[in-house]
């Protein structure tokens, strides 16, 4: 069998421009290295330095490590991963093989180490690690849910989202059969779709709706499995019809667009960079026209249009504009041909194109005559409220942020002589008139607060220097400039002297109605919204005592002695009301010494100024006589219906007796008289006639008829008279 001949290899091999070939005996000492080794390293003049887990020096130590882990294995190929850098602190990566070379004994001569550049790969290595830390951060950083999921639909990672969509964390779900904790259901598209996905290596989109809500799903495959990137859309769902309709509305809008800036006041005009108009609307084409008598025309240069006198502040304004800034002209009074004047506003504004690159300039220009001449009114009302405020008896001072007095009022210049000797003066500073180090301490503290944004109320009895004291009402206002930082304090002081007489005087009305309602014996309590005690009278505090052995207390809850008086709880009686209604009932209340006494309770709304119900009235009034008089003319009532029933049945009686003694007389009257006068009719026949016998046995037999209608007729009076039936 032939041999290879492998020396153009090895020659090969030496002269590579990216290998780098040394060996060293077992001194240590370099015995040959290849042209890129020599390259390479020797312009650096510093020993190799190598790295593993850590920073090594090629130094004795680690070669005498080499040389015994290939004396005790010369088989073994011992790797070490080397840094190197130059002395411009360019870094490089070295990967090195060290084996050892026997001689014709076996035994090792020499330890060949073979090289090569790793830079590329190290530095990809650690891109790579440090992608991945990124884009674990990423995804738990990201709004949309996440998760991956390997060929064996074990759960490989999750991120924030996926857990708080789930309500699970992930180590209860990586590691996981995906099946087991999402349970495979037809009902849902999930199961379809990673599965197809899966199989078929496709990225794969759906919707899915999956615990009241609704997920957009993006399936990616990768080599191992697929991810799953999900979003909540249940919102965008329900805006997509909005988005719709927005959309038809939009398409009008663009419609309209053009029409809307045709019937603007304003003009406007676009102007490139080279001054070449652009476009323009109805209103500057005929205000141009009526400033210039000559039509705007696309294309033209704008320059021509600039009024004389004002070329160099267009300049200026116009590249501002086409450098980003939004400028604005200094207002202008311009004088039309025809003699007429406005007062006109102009603005520049960058327009950029799809790139977000500036190509045009939005020159705007308004008409602000009416602005101007409101200005003068509010001027002239500046004026004249200053007069009004020079008339007020009210003090109105404005500092700035150093205490310097920036303004004043009549009124303030003449109440300070009352405090302080000197005279307020613009630019002064007003600690200098508080003449009291600890009013002047109050004040300073207040006055940061107010700097702050705060707004302070105070009530306060300041000293003359007559010696005397007046009432004040001192108020702080924080000042705002137009961006709306605080500039400047208000300070407004208000003679409050009659105002606290009259509370005086409330105050001791107040003590006077306290005094009447605890000379009476009827309860009072006042009740607040939140059921607090606000207000009771003596009798109340007595009664309570009486019933619970504890006395009332302002500001405790009522609950802890309300009792329900009708079906509803004693709270729902509270908000109706609360609501406007008067309740009233009658209850019989049993106290802790065993005595019952009725008394009548009572719930009134209380309103305030603003005719809002603030408080609920309860009263209580003693009425166990009344209901012990109500109940003797009780039962004085049921005797007398009594006496009055039984007068009523006997008049009933006689009532049905004489009916009776009426029907009675009606049969006597009737009845009884027709076989009466039969019989006494045919006793005068037999009298008169001397009849024979035939036609008297026809006489006996009328007679014994006639006797017989006698006798039910009395049969029938007899059972008239039977009183005992109504009795």
């Amino acid at each position: 069998m032939s041999t290879i001949d492998l020396r153009p290899f090895q020659e090969q091999l030496l002269n590579s421009p990216h290998l780098y070939i040394t060996k060293r005996n077992l001194s240590g000492k370099c015995t040959y290295a290849n042209p890129a080794f020599s390259k390479k390293f020797e312009p650096l003049n510093h020993t190799i330095s190598f790295t593993g887990c850590q920073d090594y020096q090629m130094d004795s130590s680690i070669f005498d490590q080499i040389r015994h882990q290939l004396t005790a294995n010369p088989a073994e190929v011992i790797v070490i991963e080397g840094r190197e850098q130059t002395e411009a602190a360019h870094t490089w990566w070295v990967h090195w093989d060290f084996s050892a070379i026997k001689d014709e004994q076996g035994n090792i001569a020499e330890i060949l180490g073979v090289g090569y550049d790793m830079t590329e790969s190290y530095l990809a290595k650690l891109r790579l690690e440090e992608a991945a830390h990124r884009v674990n951060a990423i995804l738990d950083s990201v709004t949309d849910g996440f998760y991956a999921v390997n060929e064996d639909w074990t759960i490989a990672k999750v991120n924030k989202i996926t857990e708080n969509t789930v309500s699970l964390q992930a180590s209860q779900l990586v590691g996981k059969n995906l099946w087991d904790v999402f349970p495979s259901d037809e009902q849902f598209s999930y199961p379809n779709v990673f599965k197809k996905a899966m199989k078929e290596k496709d990225t794969l989109r759906f919707e899915e709706f999956f615990d009241g809500k609704w997920f957009a799903n993006t399936v990616y495959p990768y080599a191992d499995g697929i991810a799953v990137f999900f979003q909540d859309i249940t919102e965008q769902k329900r805006i997509e019809a909005e988005i719709k309709a927005k959309e038809n509305k939009l398409k009008e809008s663009i419609q309209k667009l053009k029409a809307i800036s045709d019937s603007s006041s304003d003009t406007y005009v676009l102007i490139g960079w080279n001054y070449q108009i652009l476009s323009f609307n109805q209103t500057a084409q005929k205000e141009f026209y009526n400033f210039h008598q000559k039509h705007l025309q696309e294309g033209e240069d704008f320059y021509q249009y600039v009024i004389k006198g004002t070329e160099e502040s267009f300049e200026n304004h116009f590249y501002k504009a086409l450098e980003g800034e939004t400028t604005r002209e200094e207002i202008l009074l311009i004088p039309f041909p025809d003699g007429t004047k406005q007062w006109r506003q102009v603005r520049y504004f960058p327009a950029y194109d799809v790139d977000n690159q500036i190509f045009a300039v939005s020159f705007n220009s308004v008409n602000i005559s009416k602005l101007k001449l409101e200005e003068d009114k509010a001027r002239q009302s500046q004026v004249r409220l200053r007069a009004i405020l020079d008339s007020t008896s009210d003090t109105y001072i404005l500092l700035g942020k150093q205490y310097e007095i920036l303004s004043f009022n009549q009124t303030a210049q003449a109440r300070f002589q009352d405090y302080s000797a000197e005279q307020l003066k613009d630019g002064d500073n007003y600690l200098q008139h508080i003449i009291s180090k600890d009013i002047r301490e109050r004040f300073k503290n207040n006055f940061a607060k107010v700097l702050a944004g705060e707004t302070i109320n105070i009530e306060t009895l300041l000293p003359l220097l007559d010696g005397t004291k007046e009432w004040r009402q001192i108020r702080y206002f924080p000042v705002y400039d137009e961006v709306n930082e605080v500039f400047a304090v208000s300070f407004n002081s208000i003679d409050i002297n009659a105002v606290k007489q009259q509370e005086e005087k409330v105050r001791q009305t107040s003590r006077r109605l306290k005094a009447i309602l605890d000379s009476t014996t009827d309860l009072y309590i006042l009740i607040g919204r939140n059921y607090e005690i606000l207000s009771f009278n003596q009798a109340a505090n007595d009664e309570f005592y009486n019933f619970h052995k504890k006395h009332l207390k302002e500001g405790d809850s009522f609950l802890q002695y309300g009792i329900s008086h009708t079906e509803d709880s004693f709270e729902n009686e509270f908000e109706r009301v609360l609501a406007g209604e008067i309740l009233k009932a009658e209850v019989f209340v049993s106290f802790l010494d065993g005595k019952q006494e009725w008394r009548q309770i009572r719930y009134f709304p209380v309103y305030d100024e603003a005719n809002e119900v603030f408080a609920v009235s309860f009263n209580a009034v003693d009425i166990h006589e009344a209901k012990q008089q109500e109940e003797k003319v009780r039962q004085t009532q049921i005797t007398l219906k009594a006496t009055l029933n039984d007068y009523y049945d006997a008049e009933q009686k006689i009532i049905i007796r004489n009916k009776l003694l009426e029907r009675i007389a009606f049969i006597h009257s009737h009845e009884l008289r027709r076989p009466v006068a039969n019989i006494l009719s045919l006793i005068d026949l037999i009298k008169e006639e001397e009849p024979c016998e035939e036609e008297l046995k026809m006489y006996i037999n009328y007679l014994q008829t006639s006797a017989h209608d006698l006798d039910k007729v009395i049969h029938n009076i007899v059972d008239k008279t039977h009183f005992h039936d109504i009795d």
